[in-house]
């Protein structure tokens, strides 16, 4: 546990579990521990092997129910995922992680109801009203409806404040920034991201996907001395050094229009391509592999920025609804339009603004879709 919780090195980590488990073979929490370090690093067949001994050593435990839900959610096998977490809630009726798996369901099946069924299950519920408010949040941006995000992101941290969750709070700003500064609107991205940065007890994964929005947002002088001082502090981290750190050198050398050092910066994130890194564990946000389709659209490759970009199309599930696995769709119809697919290129334009079809009018992104998809025509 120092290694993985205080150290973040997984591979010693991983060595403990195993030699926990040879000693102990009737003890499930090296089980269920490891099968959490297989699943988050995006060994996700070894996350279904290690939790479901946990089970078997251990049926009565929620957590292994909710940690096998989510794998089974990163494998994309829902059907699965859905009966994992009704077995779970006829044990704990009760379980946060659970209910958020089935509107993740939801959300993926395209079932309103259900989602709006796990949601009011959590009105009144501390710790988990203020995480179903920015659920629906990424399902409002998602859709392009930024508007409406803005507008649960801003109750969702009133109400985890009000219920003195503040670490709640800082995760929420959180969403807000990157979401911001995906989205197009750096100055408000780098103004929540700057002032959660000077909040006090924050911890490494928060600092980093903060400095990331900064980065993305193109604030590049504010971002890099946040990375530099976390690669100082944690040298033995391995999301942060293997994924984090090198998503916010790769956003960096994007603003400076170098994409061949973007993807140079991204090599280390290669074998942690469909992890599920804190702080947004629970999803695989394929943020390298994103941010590699990017750099490789500002290099003019636009084939293999399309298979980058497709590759995080195929992983809907594993994305859930994070934006930016909507934005990927675009991405996609630019690489296609680049790489001279044209056909292809306005299936994935229409398929981006079918998604968008409500959006808000006013979004740069939308307007700029819809000039793009003209010019094919």
């Amino acid at each position: 546990m120092y290694y993985l919780n205080a150290l973040g090195d997984l591979d010693k980590a991983k060595r403990s579990f195993l030699q926990w488990e040879q000693t102990y073979p009737r003890d499930w929490v090296p089980y269920l521990d490891l099968g959490t370090v297989y699943g988050g690093s995006g060994n996700w067949d070894g996350g279904v092997n290690q939790t479901l001994q946990s089970l078997r050593l251990n049926p009565d435990d929620v957590n292994g129910y909710g940690n096998l839900a989510v794998i089974y959610f990163l494998l994309g096998r829902l059907d699965e995922a859905r009966s994992t977490a009704e077995q779970a809630l006829s044990r704990y009726p009760d379980a946060l992680t659970v209910h958020v798996r089935l509107y993740t369901l939801g959300f993926l099946q395209d079932n309103p109801s259900l989602m709006r069924k796990e949601a009011a299950w959590a009105v009144g519920k501390v710790g988990a009203e203020d995480f179903f408010l920015t659920l629906q949040s990424d399902t409002a941006a998602y859709a392009g409806h930024l508007s409406q995000a803005r507008t649960l992101d801003d109750q969702a941290v009133a109400t985890a404040k009000r219920d003195g969750l503040e670490e709640d709070a800082w995760q929420w700003n959180l969403d807000a920034a990157i979401r911001e500064s995906e989205m197009g609107n750096p100055a408000l991205a780098i103004q929540i991201a700057t002032t959660l940065l000077k909040t006090q007890g924050l911890d490494r994964y928060t600092q980093a996907v903060a400095a990331l929005a900064l980065a993305r947002a193109g604030d590049a002088a504010a971002a890099q001395p946040v990375a530099d001082s976390l690669a100082k502090q944690f040298p033995s981290d391995t999301m942060l050094n293997n994924y984090w750190l090198p998503c916010i050198r790769a956003a960096i050398a994007l603003d400076h229009n170098n994409g061949a050092q973007a993807i140079q910066a991204l090599e280390p994130t290669a074998p942690y391509a469909l992890a599920s890194p804190p702080p947004l564990g629970g999803v695989a946000p394929m943020y390298s592999v994103y941010l590699r389709g990017l750099a490789l659209l500002q290099e003019k490759q636009g084939a293999q920025a399309a298979v980058a970009f497709g590759q995080m199309i195929d992983h809907r599930s594993a994305m859930g609804n994070f934006e930016i696995g909507a934005l990927a769709q675009l991405d996609l119809a630019r690489a296609q339009a680049m790489a001279g697919e044209t056909a292809a290129a306005r299936t994935s334009y229409q398929n981006f603004l079918g998604l968008w079809r409500s959006a808000d009018p006013n979004l740069a992104l939308l307007q700029q879709a819809k000039a793009e998809y003209a010019k094919l025509q």
